[in-house]
């Protein structure tokens, strides 16, 4: 006879028992893979990129605002003296010389990867400006919203606008003076030309003379020229930027151009008289005579920091 065995009820019960809680313990592990940011659902990487990008994305407000009323090396506010590059950007003179002061001291261990103004490469670079002040700012409280900027620190002396960056505006790179691109445009059209140079006009401001070639006929003052478009757009920049490049790279080939014939000279002389000790000396004093301009360069700045502080 054959006997059955029949599972107990405990142990049936523990089968139970432990399927349910092998059940309930998956679960709860896919509960876990599944579960998102809001209980049910898992963000998209592209939905966190667009995320990031709107948090990152600037106020254009807010950026025309600081281009018209911040240091763009020292973020500080901007406070006369303020100077100027060939790309329109606007500083404070202090801040500047001093920079060039530091980088001067610092120049074997300087990076031009990490210098926020490489194309600045001494005062000879940067020009102050001449701005007129706004009778009706007023330097802005603790309590002033950013977003209340309404009235700016210049203006133009010939039509009275605003420097806010609304309309464009310009400086004559020989003596300074600022001004809106119309006023000038307008000024230049109504004044009389030199017969012996006729591209050059009278600075409206100052009434020493520049090239204003072009500017009568009611054109755009020409890259590169005499006259310098501040703030200008990305693209106008790039132009502004590769316009300054070719000029220094030519003044660069003459300057090579009349070393290479000073050397030639050199070469010849010292053919006639067979000095072979002169080459030696010639290196020598071309090694003194660069140390002499690093010397007087930082001299000049110096002096130059000294009284913007005094």
């Amino acid at each position: 006879m054959s006997m059955r065995v029949t599972p107990s009820a405990n142990t049936a019960q523990g089968r139970t028992a432990s399927d349910s809680s092998k059940t309930a313990s998956r679960g709860v592990k896919k509960r876990e893979v599944t579960m998102g940011n809001d209980g049910g659902s898992i963000a998209k990487r592209d939905e966190l990129v667009r995320t990031k990008a709107s948090f990152e994305k600037v106020d254009p407000e807010l950026l025309r605002q600081s281009l018209w009323t911040v240091c763009a090396l020292s973020r500080r506010p901007l406070e006369a003296p303020i100077v100027s590059d060939p790309l329109g950007r606007l500083y404070n003179k202090d801040s500047t010389v001093q920079h060039l002061l530091q980088r001067s001291q610092n120049d074997s261990s300087s990076s031009k990867t990490a210098d926020p103004i490489p194309h600045i490469r001494g005062l000879r670079d940067i020009t102050e400006l001449n701005l007129t002040p706004n009778t009706l700012y007023r330097p802005p409280s603790p309590t002033t919203s950013s977003n209340q900027h309404s009235v700016y620190p210049f203006m133009c002396p010939l039509s009275s606008k605003q420097m806010d960056g609304k309309q464009r505006f310009v400086y004559i790179a020989s003596c300074g003076c600022a001004m809106s691109a119309t006023g000038l445009r307008t000024t230049v059209a109504a004044s009389e030309a030199s017969k012996d140079r006729p591209d050059d006009k009278p600075c409206p401001v100052c009434g020493k003379p520049f090239n204003a070639a072009g500017l009568a006929k009611g054109k755009q003052p020409e890259v590169g020229g005499s006259v310098v478009t501040i703030n200008p757009s990305e693209a106008e920049e790039a132009e502004m930027r590769e316009a300054m490049e070719k000029a220094r790279a030519e003044q660069a080939a003459r300057k090579k151009a009349k070393a290479r014939t000073a050397d030639q000279a050199l070469e010849k002389g010292k053919a006639q008289e067979g000095d072979a000790s002169e080459d030696k000396a010639q290196r020598k004093r071309r090694k003194a005579e660069r140390k002499a301009e690093k010397s007087a360069r930082i001299a000049a700045l110096t002096a130059e920091l000294a009284a913007e502080q005094s």
